[in-house]
Parts: structure tokens; sequence; C-alpha cells
């Protein structure tokens, strides 16, 4: 039983990397070196810029909402989450269609790129507010009990006390919807498509038969969406480790 079922993972591990593999080896990236062609350098650097001031907004917005979804009961509480979810749970086209509903198709905004952030916004602060509130559901309320004993307010248990012990998985929170920000395809290309992501530029580049510019750009996504997703895990266990060997 036990061999059977290692099989099915180790087939199942090979299901999942054998295309990002193949994808690696096949995409001419390597010929580029660190000047990659200026259409990809572009996407790439929009992307970046556009994902991290997405999730610059999205962790104040998240931090403050996911907070107080931690720390308070209120009437409306769960409809609430729940309509914070909803952005990840719908078909990404329709929520494209629906911000091209809500505030005008491509070129409503005089800067482009203001459209790009408000798209990835949309779409990455479910992942900021749900990764906040865990962040500060993980503080043990015995600190912050100590700090009211010694006479702290509200305020200032959150400064000293809650804010700095949920800081390193808040970290870990920024990095993901990073990463959630930077790969998505879909909401940008029907609402901000110009100027091109780099999701969006793999697609527009695939269409136009440019099979290796196209492939060495989504080799390069893949490479940073590594990286954000490693810095989530690696804080995640920095964090785990330090809350378990303070329990002990």
């Amino acid at each position: 039983m036990r061999t059977a079922l290692t099989l099915s993972a180790a087939l199942l591990a090979v299901f999942l990397a054998f295309p990002f593999l193949v994808l690696i080896f096949v995409a001419p990236w390597f010929l580029y070196g660190s000047r990659p062609p200026s259409g990809i350098a572009g996407a790439l650097a929009t992307s970046l810029t556009a994902a991290a001031e997405a999730a610059g907004v999205g962790m104040v917005l998240g931090t403050a909402v996911g907070y107080h979804l931690s720390q308070h009961r209120f009437p409306g509480k769960e409809i609430l989450e729940r309509l914070i979810r909803l952005p990840a749970l719908l078909p990404h086209a329709a929520v494209g269609m629906a911000l091209v509903a809500a505030y005008g198709g491509p070129g409503s905004f005089p800067q482009p790129g203001t459209a790009v952030v408000l798209a990835l916004v949309f779409v990455s602060l479910p992942v900021a507010v749900g990764e906040a509130k865990a962040a500060f559901d993980r503080v043990e309320p015995r600190f912050k009990q100590a700090a009211r004993c010694l006479g702290a307010g509200s305020g200032k248990v959150f400064w000293t006390v809650t804010l700095p012990l949920a800081a390193g998985d808040l970290v870990g929170a920024a990095a993901l919807t990073f990463g959630r920000a930077f790969g998505e395809f879909a909401v940008p290309l029907l609402f901000a498509p110009d100027p091109a992501t780099a999701s969006v530029e793999v697609y527009r580049l695939f269409r136009e038969g440019q099979f290796d510019p196209s492939a060495t750009l989504a080799v390069w996504t893949i490479l940073v969406s590594l990286i954000s997703y490693g810095l989530f895990f690696g804080v995640r266990f920095l964090v785990g480790h330090r809350l378990g060997r303070s329990g002990r």
C-alpha cells in the first residue's frame, strides 16, 4: 500500500513538473544573457513595478482589514469575508469584464499604468487580507493580555506587541501578494492591456507566432514567481521555527 502511494505521489510530481522543465530547456532564454530583447524587458519591468505597487497598496489595506477581522466581532463579518474572497473565486475573465463595466475599458484612465495597478490590486487583495488575518490570528493572546495588564491601551498593544509579533508573517504575506499580482493574466488583458504585463505579452507573442520570445518571457515569469513564493515559504518556516522555540 505504501509503495503504491509513493509511486502515485512520484507520478503526480512528474506530471506537474514535466511541462515546466520542458519549457525551461526549450526556451532560448539563456541566449539573451543579461540583456533580453526590449519587448521582453519592458513587459517584465511593467509587471515587476505594477505588482510591487499593487502589493504595497494591498498590504496597507489588507493589514488594516485583516487585523479588524482577526481581532473583532461585528455584524456582517462573515459576509464581508466572503465578499473579499469573491475576486479569487470567480472566473478571472468575468472579473476583468466586471472592471471594464464599472470603470470603463482600455484607455479610460489618463495614466495607463494606473489601470494596470488597479487590476492587480483587485485580484491580489483577497490574498493580502487573508494572509494578514492569518498572521494576526497566530499572535498568542497571552502577550497582548500581558501588555494590557501593564496598562497599555489597544493602540499601544497593536504597535508594540501585535504588529511586531506578526511582522514576519506579514512579510511573507507581502511576498505572496506580490506573486499573485505578478502572475495575473486575464484581468489585465481585458481591463488594462497596455502597457502589457509579462503574462499578457507572453500571450501576444505566442499569438503572433513568436514562440521563442514568448517562451523566454514565460521562463522569466516562472523565475520571478518562484522567488516570490520561495520567500513566502521561507519566511513562514522561519516564523514557525521561532514560535516553536518560544513555546518551549
